[in-house]
């Protein structure tokens, strides 16, 4: 799916693209890509809110901190560790090294019976709606300079990547919230 440096580790499941700024920032950017690939990416998102960890961690330093608090609080092997997520709901809230704040739960897998990603809240994560980064990735793929996107821009990107138009923008807010942020 994506390039090599972002091969996640077993037992951990982790999809960068949807949920590490940094690696999708270059996937985005990866002229390489054909665009019916990156419309396959963007595919991956699904339609729910999205988190995204804004951090400096490379995804593998992230899945080694976080099979490093695993293994240090005897969660590891995966009878433990679905014991440990299945006391509370299915998952838990770690904190990481650099203060940001992760979800772990059970895999759908036994060979990554770890499922990763950045908790909703703290300091080096953002939320939008998957409908918002869809609109915003297509655009910053095709979108020259900075300036943000005009409604006419934002509504052909929409359509391109499958999604209805929008009406109005509300400066500050959603799509453009969102534009800043990439």
């Amino acid at each position: 799916m994506i390039g090599p440096s972002y091969k996640i580790p077993a037992p951990i499941t982790f999809n960068p693209f949807k949920h590490h700024k940094t690696c999708i920032l270059q996937e985005i950017n990866n002229q390489q890509l054909p665009d019916t690939a990156l419309l396959g990416l963007l595919n991956s998102i699904g339609d729910n809110y999205i988190d995204i960890y804004t951090g400096s961690f490379t995804p593998k330093k992230i899945c080694t901190q976080v099979l490093a608090y695993l293994k240090n609080n005897h969660t590891f092997n995966q009878t433990a560790f679905e014991e440990w997520v299945g006391n509370s709901s299915g998952y838990k809230r770690i904190k990481l090294t650099d203060d940001s704040f992760w979800i772990v739960r059970k895999g759908v897998s036994n060979e990554r019976y770890i499922h990763i990603h950045p908790a909703k809240t703290g300091p080096l994560s953002i939320r939008f709606k998957a409908s918002t980064l869809k609109t915003i990735y297509w655009l910053k793929r095709k979108k020259r300079g900075n300036n943000p996107p005009r409604l006419k821009e934002i509504n052909e990107a929409r359509l391109k990547v499958g999604l209805p138009p929008v009406k109005q923008l509300k400066y500050g807010e959603g799509i453009l919230k969102c534009w800043g942020e990439f």
